[in-house]
């Protein structure tokens, strides 16, 4: 009986058709053969629901629609469909390079290990970045792989999403790590490899870009939206309780100070948030008050952190935002630039 080699994820909510058609046929056009993929829509608008169906036509592609769920629901609704020796995710307006899934299944054959890892670079409309997480390429066992836990709560790791990784769907059906539906989006990446890394037993890392993350400014990630807002910090908290070690707890409390300024930054005072400034100026105050946030204003370790984002720390803890409501100016006139 054929069985696929690797079982490409696709969550698809709403995504813009261009980007839509070029995440599959991104999919298609992989030098590794036996690749199926696997398209959920997650009660998209119509037109994008006809776009998922066109793709049903290649063999290849199943097409899945359902109520939204949200992106762990999405995400899961295609895990339980696959029937791939391996599952690897893909955000809708995502993209992979063609040989990304055969240079990460031949390692993961090569080293007998249950999860590969790779690096992803984010594309701003011509301009790219790449992102990198260790220095060169490298196997974990035992306690090492236990120990990426704590690199997941690293800002500057580049290890937290769900993305950009090749892993055993066996594995991941035995040890039943799935996403938390519950935690529908947000920081729903940290929560998944945090399980999947107190799992594992072995992984490989090949220091590649080979996933292309194309930034939205218009994503719920990228602008003020209070319920994800508060879905993230659920995601942290849910970790913290989940995880009672002291390591684990300070790394939350200091990937919760970038959590600060980037919800001032990218959402309160983004340009794009149509509210008075003092209207902003309350909503951010209200979210200095969470219980997990004064913690993190508290505890977090600020040495960590870059010049800007230790200033402007330092102003939500006297309350100062105007520098965010500038900061969010410059971030805006920058993507402009792009």
């Amino acid at each position: 009986m054929y069985s696929p080699t690797v079982s490409i994820l696709i969550p698809v909510y709403n995504v813009e058709e261009t980007l839509l058609r070029r995440c599959v046929s991104s999919c298609l056009a992989q030098t590794l053969d036996g690749v199926e993929i696997i398209v959920v829509d997650d009660g998209s608008k119509e037109e994008t629901a006809e776009i998922c169906d066109e793709f049903a036509d290649n063999p290849q592609v199943k097409v899945i629609h359902q109520p939204n769920k949200g992106l762990s629901g999405a995400r899961n609704t295609a895990f339980y469909a696959a029937s791939g020796e391996y599952i690897t995710f893909l955000d809708g307006d995502d993209y992979l390079d063609e040989d990304a899934l055969e240079t990460a299944y031949k390692k993961a054959k090569e080293k007998g290990v249950q999860a590969v890892f790779f690096d992803y670079r984010i594309t701003y409309g011509d301009n790219s970045r790449e992102y990198h997480s260790f220095d060169e390429d490298r196997a974990f066992d035992g306690d090492e792989v236990k120990d990426l836990r704590l690199a997941v709560l690293d800002f500057d790791s580049h290890i937290s999403q769900a993305f950009a990784k090749l892993i055993d769907r066996e594995f991941l059906l035995e040890r039943n790590i799935i996403h938390n539906e519950v935690l529908r989006q947000g920081a729903e990446g940290f929560v998944f490899n945090m399980a999947l890394f107190s799992e594992l037993e072995s992984a490989y890392y090949i220091r590649k870009c080979s996933y292309n993350y194309v930034y939205n400014a218009s994503s719920i990630t990228h602008t003020h939206d209070k319920t994800n807002d508060e879905l993230i910090l659920k995601c942290f908290e849910y970790i913290k309780n989940s995880y009672p070690e002291q390591e684990i707890t300070s790394a939350v409390n200091t990937r919760l100070l970038h959590v600060i300024v980037t919800t001032g930054v990218s959402g309160y005072f983004n340009p794009s948030y149509k509210a008075k400034y003092g209207e902003r100026k309350r909503g951010f105050a209200e979210f200095l008050k969470e219980p997990s946030i004064t913690e993190a204003l508290k505890s977090g370790n600020g040495k960590k952190l870059g010049f800007l984002k230790k200033f402007l720390v330092r102003c939500a803890k006297i309350k100062w935002f105007l520098p965010y409501y500038f900061a969010g100016k410059l971030r805006r006139k920058k993507q402009k630039s792009n």
